[in-house]
């Protein structure tokens, strides 16, 4: 019986909740990374259908980029999540994949002006919100 009431309590607490992130910066941020995260899932899921269908002498350096993108993607997606529930080190996490995403923006930037914009760009963006004093304030200690 004991267990039943906590399990009704803590179910009567989460429809009573607040909104895990109650800011709009928040929001966006929470949403660009998690799109960022989409993308190197795509991208890993791309290169592991051409390691497996692409020619043999491929395989094996494909298949260590497809392996690399989608543990990116786990720890972009984990960021995602982290900055959606407001925890603190998910905003670390963040930032400093922004800076790696920069630095990927600034290498595409002759080959791929729009790509690199866009990298850029988004991640202008996700620095800009997190470094705001009031996103840092509604983060809550881990």
């Amino acid at each position: 019986m004991c267990s039943i009431t906590i399990a009704l309590c803590s179910l009567e607490n989460v429809n009573n909740a607040e909104p895990p992130v109650s800011s709009l910066a928040g929001v966006i941020a929470a949403l660009l990374v998690s799109l960022e995260a989409s993308v190197l899932a795509v991208v890993g899921a791309g290169y592991a259908f051409y390691a497996v269908a692409g020619r043999g002498e491929d395989a094996a350096p494909v298949a260590v980029l497809a392996v690399f993108a989608l543990l990116l993607a786990g720890g972009v997606g984990a960021a995602a999540v982290g900055l959606w529930r407001m925890r603190r080190w998910a905003r670390s996490l963040a930032l400093v994949w922004q800076v790696l995403q920069v630095a990927v923006g600034a290498v595409y930037w002759e080959p791929h002006r729009g790509l690199a914009v866009t990298l850029i760009a988004s991640a202008a963006v996700v620095i800009v919100i997190l470094a705001r004093a009031s996103v840092r304030a509604e983060s809550v200690p881990d």
